[in-house]
């Protein structure tokens, strides 16, 4: 059994030490530098290097295959409207990746939000149709409940009402 020391950590210290530097293959590091510089070129061949990694992700976070193109397709772009944002401090693919969870989950909450939107309307929905529903049953009673009425009047004062109340004449 061995035992393990606990290095005490002097006050106001970071838990979390800085990351190390990442140790890229060279070719990464320059198209990771190309791409947050805004080449061009380094555009194409991060959605090349990368595309099928995330389209992966994406599909097994999603298992929606209908909208995973589009995913896929937001997360370049936002890769792309914020690539100055990229300091270099972890590969291209972990930021890329980070983008990609982000999106899945603002995607779930969306489909989320919509179901607890769409109960809360098939809900009052029913409610309004039981209103109506109650509504038309008391329009029904009460309107038989004037005819019966009505068929008991003589028919001299039956004229009448039926014009004046029914006919609004």
């Amino acid at each position: 059994m061995s035992a393990v020391m606990i290095k005490a950590e002097p006050h106001g210290a970071a838990r979390h030490p800085e990351p190390e530097p990442v140790d890229l293959p060279c070719d990464e590091r320059r198209l990771a530098a190309r791409f947050a510089a805004g080449d061009r070129e380094a555009v194409a061949e991060v959605v090349a290097w990368y595309e099928v990694r995330i389209t992966r992700l994406v599909r097994r976070l999603l298992l929606w295959p209908v909208v995973v193109g589009d995913v896929v397709q937001v997360v370049f772009v936002l890769a792309l409207d914020g690539r100055s944002k990229f300091r270099g401090e972890s590969r291209l693919e972990t930021w890329l990746v980070r983008i990609a969870v982000n999106r899945c989950r603002a995607h779930h909450r969306r489909r989320w939000l919509r179901g607890k939107l769409f109960a809360a309307w098939r809900e009052q929905r029913t409610i309004d149709d039981d209103r109506e529903a109650d509504a038309a049953a008391i329009a029904t009673e009460r309107a038989a409940a004037v005819r019966d009425a009505v068929s008991k009047i003589p028919i001299k004062y039956r004229e009448v009402v039926v014009l004046f109340y029914l006919e609004e004449m």
